[in-house]
């Protein structure tokens, strides 16, 4: 299940939880949620039951996700890379699609363990790649203007072009 908080969420705390310097924002991902009762929440972790992912995404050096399109696309248009973890829908499909832009890293699970997740993290920062290649993909998508091309569809289509 995508919003399983023990799956992904709360490995990726635990997986920080020693870490100084580093501080894990955790979004539940829906009003109202909370972790479930007597579980360690570290002092370098902040956890809400809802966050908008540009809200976040702005002061993110990287993205833990269960890969839903919604926040891949709001990551790379931040020029974030991502961790991708998570299974069942259209996240398969976008964590291999992370992979192969080497936007980030395809962790072909939806429970990595905490130290899977800090390994790959790691990876992230020791490998400037992946930024370089988010913020390429961010700088493609600032290029493209969708609400013109809407406008020239209509126009294509009212004026019988």
């Amino acid at each position: 299940m995508a919003m399983e908080s023990k799956d992904l969420i709360i490995p990726t705390i635990h997986a920080f939880k020693d870490s100084i310097g580093v501080i894990v924002v955790a979004a539940l991902g829906k009003k109202g949620s909370t972790l479930p009762a007597g579980t360690f929440v570290p002092e370098n972790a902040r956890v809400s039951d809802w966050i908008p992912y540009d809200e976040m995404l702005q002061y993110s050096d990287v993205m833990v996700t269960n890969g839903g399109y919604g926040a891949v696309q709001h990551a790379l248009s931040h020029g974030v890379p991502l961790i991708v973890a998570g299974t069942g829908a259209d996240k398969p499909d976008n964590a291999m699609r992370v992979e192969w832009a080497e936007v980030g890293i395809n962790m072909n699970t939806h429970q990595p363990t905490p130290e899977a997740v800090r390994l790959a993290v790691t990876k992230i920062f020791e490998d400037p790649k992946y930024t370089k290649n988010a913020k390429a993909v961010q700088a493609e998508m600032q290029s493209y203007d969708p609400v013109g091309v809407v406008i020239e569809n209509i126009e294509e289509v009212a004026g019988g072009k």
